[in-house]
């Protein structure tokens, strides 16, 4: 779980390949590397930054390649370095610092051998207040902060969504959207 600029530094570590993966003393890099190999790995990521911070860093060695290194027929499916990483990408709307992660930047930032999948989750995790009538306004840093006070965000991390058994609160106060987005 990331929060912030926390998104980031997640993902630079799971790209930097000298850190990929934690290497327990008398592992070899090839042993470990197979261990992870199979693996899913969920990556919670509240008030999400990686499209700003994107902005500044070179992309990855291997990009855009996951039908390549994350099909199960791939024709480099035994150099991936996860099964899947399951990005949920958690962003309040009134936070002017978090942001949906769209596919082109997955494509592009994301190293295709961690085999990225994201899913965008826009929240309000503070409630707007009236301004004068005029419209409603929320606190930014509120909006920044304070995921982990909203019950629903606590929900879908510890018991997540699109299955049976959702929790009620879930099913009662959220809609839910699936989108295809091409570009």
């Amino acid at each position: 779980m990331t929060h912030s600029l926390g998104s980031r530094i997640a993902i630079d570590v799971l790209q930097d390949e000298t850190g990929l993966v934690y290497r327990p003393e008398g592992y070899t890099s090839q042993a470990v590397a197979e261990a992870f190999r199979d693996r899913e790995l969920p990556l919670y990521m509240l008030a999400n930054q990686l499209p700003l911070l994107a902005l500044s860093i070179e992309p990855p060695s291997v990009q855009d390649q996951t039908e390549s290194y994350c099909t199960p027929d791939g024709a480099l499916a035994d150099q991936r370095a996860l099964k899947r990483l399951s990005i949920y990408a958690f962003s309040d709307p009134n936070d002017l610092l978090s942001y949906p992660i769209p596919p082109h930047l997955v494509r592009r930032y994301v190293d295709s051998r961690l085999c990225p999948s994201v899913t965008n989750i826009s929240i309000n995790v503070t409630q707007p207040i009236d301004l004068f009538g005029i419209s409603e306004v929320a606190n930014p840093a509120a909006a920044h902060s304070d995921y982990d006070h909203d019950e629903r965000v606590i929900e879908i991390i510890a018991h997540g969504v699109g299955q049976v058994g959702v929790s009620p609160l879930l099913e009662e106060s959220c809609s839910w959207i699936k989108t295809i987005e091409n570009d």
